[in-house]
């Protein structure tokens, strides 16, 4: 689960954690970033079969392409990708922006 933005340790807290999903990486990277292969090659060396990256425009854009260039195995590819949707970030990506990244929204309901 990577983001370049630190994640309260509170809210990692709140995350519930269920037996039949195991979190094999979970690290940040600095804002600056601008090569996110090192950081794929490592999530599919961890053996990830479902990768949820949480990034702005510019990180989600260089997380599909480093995914799509190593040939990332995870299953399923998505998360807070914003900015995948903007036509010219599209027509960038190609054909690799919809076959495979999703873009996953929702909530947790409150008991």
């Amino acid at each position: 689960m990577p983001n370049s933005r630190t994640t309260p340790p509170t809210a990692r807290a709140r995350t519930p954690r269920r037996p039949a999903c195991k979190i094999v990486y979970d690290k940040t990277y600095p804002p600056t970033t601008t090569d996110y292969t090192p950081i794929v090659r490592a999530i599919d060396a961890a053996n990830a079969d479902v990768v949820i990256s949480l990034s702005y425009p510019p990180d989600a854009v260089g997380m599909v392409r480093s995914a799509n260039e190593i040939g990332l195995k995870a299953k399923m590819f998505g998360g807070g990708l914003v900015g995948l949707q903007y036509a010219s970030i599209k027509q960038q990506l190609g054909p690799s922006s919809t076959a495979s990244s999703t873009t996953i929204s929702g909530s947790r309901p409150r008991p």
